[in-house]
């Protein structure tokens, strides 16, 4: 039988494999370093499957370094905010480029032309205030890396790609 091991972003195929079970497509997507960011295992029966170097495909997704970092995200009303994350703040990101951190400091804010005379709310947390030279932090923090979107301070590591979050 052919499995398929499909994106839950967009629904296109990451692996697929002619074999006996999705347990085994999954082991040989893993062995293969097949890119699994995004994929939809709902439902898959992996017990006793051996996902060995799965940890290392874990790694090379990592893109957070230690120490204090800067970050961008996009306001609500589009202007861009420049992060800067100390050391000491938790931080995260599941397989994709989006990142959370546990609290974070407000450097500069990028206006357009909608945000001009806006009071710079987050996107989802209209409680949280962006103003310069501020601290901003999180109502609560998940460790689960795997959480994407869950609580923290949404930041990129590049400013192009906060610009182009929609």
């Amino acid at each position: 039988m052919n499995f398929e091991i499909k994106s839950c972003y967009d629904g296109r195929v990451l692996f697929s494999l002619e074999t006996k079970s999705i347990k085994l497509c999954v082991e040989a997507a893993v062995s293969s370093r097949a890119d699994l960011s995004w994929a939809n295992l709902s439902g898959a029966d992996l017990s006793g499957a051996n996902l060995s170097g799965a940890e290392r495909a874990i790694a090379y997704t990592r893109i957070l370094p230690e120490g204090q970092i800067i970050g961008y995200k996009k306001g609500a009303l589009g202007e861009i905010i420049k992060l800067s994350i100390p050391a000491d703040a938790r931080r995260s990101h599941a397989f994709g480029r989006k990142c959370r951190a546990e609290f974070a400091d407000v450097l500069e804010i990028t206006l357009n032309e909608k945000s001009r005379k806006s009071a710079f709310n987050g996107t989802h947390n209209k409680r949280i205030k962006y103003c310069v030279g501020g601290r901003v932090t999180a109502d609560e923090w998940d460790d689960n890396f795997t959480n994407e979107c869950s609580h923290g301070i949404h930041f990129f590591i590049t400013r192009i790609e906060a610009e182009d979050w929609q």
